[in-house]
């Protein structure tokens, strides 16, 4: 178990590197006026440019983009309340398109692309999940002495969104809203990666000890 205080100074460093680090920063500077100027998602040119930014600059593996444009506009208006809500039905709502299907007949579950996307409306109001959030949650929450939770259950919008806050709360991490804790998570999980590009090792440095032994 680590002292909060030294976890939360070494995830300051990681948050910082997102805005330092020119291969990490620029992909938020293209999509911040984006998502500003757009607010709403009745547009399908406006979801569609949204839906596609995003999901080139982050990775969210999307093929069907035109489908997911679709979808979200389709459902715009009530996708605009809740977002304004801050309500967990729009991540869940935009997750699953509509006779998406994978080969073995199993609707496809875009979740990371969903929380992002809801992020980047109300990031105050959305946390964003993907693997490297999800790798450095387990080590971090066991340092932290907080209940693992298993990696399959954060795919569930209301324990994901809950195991967040209970982390944050831990930490007692300051800094409002969800944005600048999924950055410090998102680049601890490749902090914690073996392949960790060597500008972020550099950047962030060595992990805190009790990370190291988890």
């Amino acid at each position: 178990m680590c002292e909060p205080n030294e976890l939360r100074a070494y995830l300051e460093k990681c948050r910082d590197a997102v805005t330092v680090l020119p291969s990490y920063a620029l992909a938020d500077e293209v999509l911040r006026p984006i998502f500003r100027e757009r607010p709403e998602n009745t547009s399908p040119s406006d979801v569609l440019l949204k839906v596609v930014t995003l999901n080139s600059l982050y990775a969210t593996s999307v093929y069907a983009v035109y489908r997911m444009a679709d979808h979200v506009a389709a459902n715009g208006e009530q996708l605009d309340a809740w977002l304004q809500a801050g309500d967990d039905r729009a991540v869940d709502k935009i997750r699953h398109v509509p006779r998406l299907l994978t080969r073995n007949k199993i609707p496809r579950d875009f979740y990371s692309f969903a929380t992002k996307y809801c992020h980047w409306h109300r990031p105050s109001l959305f946390p964003m999940y993907d693997r490297y959030v999800r790798d450095a949650l387990q080590p971090l929450r066991r340092s932290l002495d907080l209940p693992i939770v298993e990696a399959e259950r954060l795919r569930k919008t209301k324990t994901f969104r809950n195991v967040i806050d209970g982390t944050r709360a831990a930490l007692n991490w300051t800094d409002s809203g969800y944005k600048s804790l999924d950055q410090a998570l998102w680049i601890l999980g490749q902090r914690l990666d073996p392949d960790v590009d060597p500008d972020l090792r550099k950047f962030v440095g060595r992990l805190p000890r009790c990370l190291r032994s988890t």
